[in-house]
């Protein structure tokens, strides 16, 4: 059961950071807008 969590964990955390890199170029072009 302990191993099925940390495998559930892990795939959570993988989804979260290709979220965030997905969602990197769009914030990186907001940011970039706003300084000019």
């Amino acid at each position: 059961a302990a191993m099925f969590v940390e495998t559930a964990v892990t795939l959570n955390a993988l989804n979260l950071f290709s979220n965030l890199l997905k969602s990197y170029p769009g914030m990186l072009y907001i940011y970039r807008n706003r300084l000019l």
